[in-house]
């Protein structure tokens, strides 16, 4: 949601973000309690997989200025 609201808003230019695609966008890798990145994000549970819909919000919502 935080996601779409800053794209609407145009304040969703993050010109070296830290997830690898290097915007704001979640960044999933924890593993065993830890994440590696230090920015990490735990996967939710129940409902409709998160990851997929993570992945594709940069292509459906590109990021920076119009």
């Amino acid at each position: 949601m935080a996601w779409k609201v800053r794209h609407q808003l145009k304040l969703d230019a993050v010109p070296m973000g830290v997830s690898p695609d290097h915007n704001d966008n979640m960044i999933q890798d924890i593993q065993n309690g830890n994440s590696p990145s230090g920015y990490g994000h735990p996967n939710c549970k129940g409902g409709t997989p998160s990851s997929p819909i993570i992945k594709s919000l940069s292509k459906n919502y590109p990021t920076g200025p119009k």
